[in-house]
């Protein structure tokens, strides 16, 4: 299996029950968070009105996924209206819960409209260098990111980056787009949060707590633009704000995440 959409083929089990496959890890003993909660939206998806769209999660990163042991996503059909539907599920290997979310769609309707634009002269990724190495939990590489020098972001914390997948979308499937969001938004948040502190170096870093609001469709074939910067730091904790935007200037998503981040201790 290869790409972020390979391990959004989720096997149905019966009983609103998904089986989901494991992506191969080269160099981490864990699964990524994003890839668990992008899993988790998917099979809450799968029980839901086709025509109701992701409009919000709140995920807790309840312990880590092993590699070996088969994952399980448990929905709870919590309610279904004729607007929203919202549902519960539980990500499970061997009885244990690695991941809890609760996630709401929305039929999309006419509304007003109003975002955050771009910012200004920011530099496209076509005139930034791509990155050589893969960066530590990416499976099997499934995304191309180009960041921001601080130069190019007015404001003194935080991270800004260019990605995108590697692979092919469907532009009839706005739920994988939706889960495509999700794994990009917990990508270096833990960075993201230890910015801006000087003479701190950070050892353990790992995501807690996630929220993410869907505003738009967002094409999964282009570039998107996610800003990060940290709101506070405080008992080894730092909260994270994030957007993300397509290639056009839409403002498609936004989310929060906690982050776990301890300082480096000398062994």
């Amino acid at each position: 299996m290869s790409g972020i959409r390979g391990f959004l083929d989720l096997e149905p089990l019966g009983d609103d029950r998904f089986a989901a496959p494991i992506p191969h890890y080269p160099d981490r003993p864990t699964m990524f968070g994003g890839q668990v909660a992008g899993q988790a939206l998917r099979a809450a998806a799968m029980t839901v009105d086709p025509q109701q769209l992701p409009s919000s999660l709140h995920a807790y990163y309840v312990t880590s996924g092993a590699l070996d042991v088969p994952l399980v996503m448990e929905v709870e059909r919590v309610r279904d209206g004729r607007s929203f539907a919202n549902r519960r599920v539980e990500a499970v290997q061997d009885g244990r819960v690695v991941l809890s979310l609760e996630a709401a769609f929305h039929r999309p309707e006419d509304g007003p409209v109003r975002a955050e634009p771009l910012p200004p002269l920011l530099v496209p990724p076509e005139e930034l260098p791509a990155e050589p190495a893969p960066a530590r939990g990416f499976p099997d590489v499934p995304v191309e990111v180009r960041t921001l020098d601080a130069e190019s972001i007015p404001s003194t914390a935080g991270l800004t980056l260019w990605a995108r997948s590697r692979e092919a979308w469907p532009a009839d499937d706005p739920v994988g787009a939706a889960c495509l969001l999700t794994y990009l938004a917990d990508m270096r948040t833990g960075f993201a949060a230890a910015s801006g502190l000087a003479g701190f170096e950070p050892g353990m870093m790992t995501s807690l707590d996630h929220s993410l609001w869907f505003h738009r469709p967002v094409d999964a074939n282009g570039w998107v633009l996610v800003q990060m910067r940290p709101l506070v730091n405080a008992d080894a904790r730092g909260l994270v704000l994030g957007t993300i935007h397509d290639r056009a200037g839409n403002h498609v998503a936004s989310f929060t995440q906690e982050v776990l981040v301890r300082p480096r201790r000398d062994p």
